[in-house]
């Protein structure tokens, strides 16, 4: 029945598929960020991406988002 209820051209199908591309390409971004405040800014701003996953019912990108929060997490304890 969801199926049904949106069109695959709309929108929101289309700003799903690119978040959830962005998602998968920030793995190599993040190993370049050094100082605590860009691992800080990056968190804040994956945090918001991942809330916003949720919301669009997106969990697997969203838990992708989340593991790549905790990585940052981790390396900001390091520094």
């Amino acid at each position: 029945i969801m199926e049904g209820a949106r069109d695959p051209s709309s929108k929101g199908a289309k700003s799903k598929r690119d978040r959830r591309g962005r998602a998968e390409s920030r793995v190599a971004v993040d190993e370049l960020l050094t100082t605590p405040d860009q691992l800080e800014q990056r968190m804040r701003t994956l945090e918001k991406e991942m809330f916003a996953l949720a919301k669009d019912l997106e969990f697997e990108a969203a838990a992708q988002v989340r593991d790549q929060i905790e990585q940052l997490r981790e390396q900001f304890v390091r520094t």
